[in-house]
């Protein structure tokens, strides 16, 4: 379904991930590309393909959950595009705050956490 470019650029972003996605003021932009690319794999799925689609959720629910949970500048930014997100796939959230409700617990907690740390 995908070509050569896709794997390339897969590894690519998550060498960069390796790399910088720690970066306290960059990171996130890094994060940000590999959420853009995993967005652009899903919008080439096809409607009909449901457990593919389903997998895609979950791989790109996954690169949120890890970037949270990670103390980066803009983390904020973040979590209201990681709640929009969700309001996108059918969850019901306050996309215009910060608060955490609605966020799993694992996730609000490691949030939190992220958010404690001394940058």
């Amino acid at each position: 379904m995908f070509s050569r470019w896709h794997f390339k650029g897969k590894e690519s972003i998550l060498a960069a991930i390796t790399a910088a996605g720690l970066h306290v003021s960059e990171g996130s932009k890094i994060w940000e590309l590999y959420r853009e690319f995993e967005l652009a794999i899903f919008s080439r799925i096809d409607k009909t393909n449901l457990k593919e689609k389903e997998k895609q959720v979950q791989r790109i629910r996954s690169i949120f959950h890890r970037q949270l949970s990670v103390p980066l500048a803009n983390s904020s930014a973040t979590l209201l595009a990681y709640k929009s997100w969700e309001v996108e796939q059918g969850a019901v959230l306050d996309v215009e705050s910060s608060n955490l409700d609605g966020i799993s617990s694992n996730v609000a907690s490691a949030y939190q956490k992220a958010l404690e740390i001394p940058f």
